[in-house]
């Protein structure tokens, strides 16, 4: 105790604290520096007639996505969850679906391939982005409903679903307040989204409602490390520049924990790392798995 005392003449808890309170700060100061950068690039792309923006001087959704410490204020606030706010990210999205084709043509396809060979049935995907899943649905699909909040995402998404296997509906929505009613879809599938929600508790939680009993939750998504030193360089990255810059992402989400938390009952979990470079990157530490809604005690 008296060595973990040296340093600054404060407990090692006290320390961390403040460690965090420090990481907070710098981290909204950061968030408003860019917030004027993505607000500026935005102006210039308006100009040269790639964007229209002249319709963001204030609004609601465009300020909520990027006023990320405001909107985590907004969910605590007399504790009454808000409405999910709009989402618009479109720097990010142009920039997430030029990499979801590449990731297509570099081996992402045979994956998403093994991640949807669990699914039958009524399919209700969450955050389908661009529809990059929609061409690995197997025949024992019958119909997808497709949730993708971001108005150029959706877009895409809509093109895809026109040359998938299987009968894909796009609709707009948000995770944390689904366009469907209670136990309507047999499967529910989550890939590489879970991350971005802003209440993901909420989200997991609609998840379950719209699922059937004994329905089954598909999933991939990229979640917090087993230990540090990663989970430190991810802590910082979530309370910092991540979320900012990529559509409201968070790296270190211990995603497995929270659908068992939720009401899912855990099938199959593997962990994985993508990319599997020598040193570990903060987005790397994956999960894939299937759980199911519980059936009703009979």
């Amino acid at each position: 105790m008296g060595r973990e005392r040296e340093s600054s003449g404060r407990p090692a808890e006290a320390r961390t604290s403040y460690d965090h309170q420090v990481l907070d700060r710098l981290g909204a100061h950061v968030q408003a520096f860019i917030r004027r950068l993505v607000v500026v690039f935005l102006a210039t792309a308006d100009a040269r007639g790639e964007a229209d923006c002249s319709s963001r001087a204030g609004p609601p959704g465009f300020v909520a996505v990027l006023d990320l410490p405001s909107r985590r204020a907004a969910r605590h606030a007399g504790g009454v969850p808000p409405a999910p706010a709009a989402v618009h990210h479109p720097v990010f999205a142009r920039v997430f679906g030029r990499l979801a084709a590449a990731g297509e043509r570099s081996g992402l396809a045979e994956l998403r391939g093994r991640v949807l060979a669990d699914t039958a049935g009524r399919v209700l995907e969450v955050g389908a982005g661009s529809g990059s899943n929609f061409a690995h649905y197997p025949p024992a699909v019958t119909q997808v409903v497709a949730v993708e909040p971001e108005p150029y995402l959706r877009g895409l998404a809509e093109q895809a679903a026109r040359r998938a296997p299987v009968p894909v509906d796009v609709v707009d929505g948000v995770a944390e307040a689904l366009p469907a009613g209670e136990g309507e879809f047999d499967t529910v599938v989550s890939t590489l989204v879970l991350c971005s929600v802003a209440d993901q508790p909420r989200a997991l939680r609609e998840l379950h409602r719209v699922l059937r009993p004994g329905g089954r939750l598909v999933f991939w998504e990229h979640v917090r490390a087993e230990r540090p030193p990663l989970t430190i360089v991810q802590d910082a990255l979530d309370r910092t520049v991540w979320p900012v810059l990529c559509g409201g992402c968070h790296v270190g989400r211990d995603t497995a924990t929270a659908i068992t938390a939720a009401g899912f009952t855990m099938e199959r979990l593997e962990r994985h790392r993508l990319p599997d470079t020598r040193i570990p990157l903060p987005m790397a530490p994956h999960v894939l798995g299937t759980a199911r809604r519980a059936e009703p005690a009979r």
